[in-house]
This record gives C-alpha cells, structure tokens and sequence, in this order.
C-alpha cells in the first residue's frame, strides 16, 4: 500500500497542470519504455545463454590424450635420431623417405651478419635461399667428407597429427663446424608415419677470412 501511495504522489507531481489526453500519451509512452527495458534485458540474458552454452561446448571438444602426445613426441625424437643416422651414414634415399613427396620447402637463411660478411667475397650471394630436400639428399650421398649434425635445445609441440620442432645446431664436417643457427621442422602425421613438411634453419657458415 505504502509503494502505491508513492507511485500515486509520484504521477500526482509529474504530470501536475496537464490536460488529460497529454498525461495518458505520457503514461503510454512510459509504459512502451518499460516493456522495450523487459524486453531488451530479456535478449541480452537469452544472448549471454547461447554464448555460455557455445563456450561450454567448446570447451567440451575432445583435447588429445596426453598419452598419444607423449607417444607422437617419442616417435618424433626417434626420426630425428634417425635423419641423424642417414646423414652420418650418407644414405641420401633414407634422408628422403622422411619427407612428405610434394609440396616440401627447404629455407636457409643467413644472418645478418653472415650475409655482411660473404657479401665481400659475392656481391650477388642471397640473404634467403630455397632448396630442397632432394639436393640435400644428393649432397649427403656424394659428399666424401664425415658429416655429423648435432642438435640440441630440442623442443617438439604437438597435438598428435601435426607437429613444430624447434632446436640449436652445428653441422660438423670433417670433424669442424661449418655451420651453425637455429633450425625449425613443420611435421605432418602420414598414413605412414611423421614425415617432415618443411624446414627452415638460420645459417652462420664458417667463413675463413680473408
């Protein structure tokens, strides 16, 4: 009783001195607002519902088991181990087999200070070169030299299906580094097991100088 009483005092000062028509327009006006706020709070509250629901299921996705990426991380160091082996061994075909057939790409990328440096021998040497793994492979079978790439820093993300490796290394030649930077491999799970996508590694040669 007390609220209607005030609600009346209310409507009582506002609309004091009005004709009658102009306090109904007034009252019709402020009772569409109230029913547009209801209404406007009411699809707000709806929205916030889909949106929790859509997190929810997102959350809810299936995540790979911890198990099956410590497995793909095991079976990854294993291919690392053994691209090792094939270079040390010169077997060019084995380097191969561990690349996807199509569409791999092969980076090296001097450092701006290894560019600097073999400029002043070649003018026209390019800061980033593409190759690919098949010369890589080619350059493993020929060469006469003891070849031995030593990784280490090694870090490997991976959800189970593809994979990142990121690592230090110095590729030694006949018992002396020749090269060295960091180097990345994008990975793919095959049908027949991890193949590498695409490698890019930043390259700080052993130039002699002049």
């Amino acid at each position: 009783m007390k609220q209607e009483t005030r609600a009346a005092d209310y409507d009582a000062i506002a609309f004091c001195g009005l004709p009658q028509q102009e306090i109904r327009h007034l009252k019709s006006v402020r009772f569409a607002l109230y029913v547009f706020f209801l209404w406007t709070a009411g699809a707000s509250s709806a929205q916030t519902s889909v949106n929790q629901a859509t997190e929810t299921q997102s959350a809810g996705l299936s995540a790979p088991a911890t198990a099956e990426i410590e497995q793909a991380t095991v079976e990854i160091e294993h291919l690392m181990e053994t691209f090792h082996q094939a270079v040390v061994s010169h077997d060019g075909a084995r380097v191969s087999s561990m690349f996807i057939d199509d569409g791999s790409t092969w980076f090296n990328v001097l450092s701006d200070a290894a560019y600097a440096r073999l400029r002043v021998k070649n003018p026209a040497v390019l800061k980033v070169r593409h190759s690919s793994f098949q010369e890589f492979a080619k350059f493993v079978s020929s060469s006469h030299a003891a070849l031995d790439p030593q990784h280490s820093n090694t870090q490997i993300h991976t959800d189970g299906t593809i994979a990142s490796v990121y690592f230090n290394f110095v590729f030694v030649i006949d018992g002396k580094p020749e090269n060295q930077g960091s180097e990345t491999w994008q990975m793919v799970k095959a049908s027949d097991g991890w193949k590498i996508a695409a490698i890019t590694y930043s390259s700080n040669p052993n130039v002699p100088e002049r």
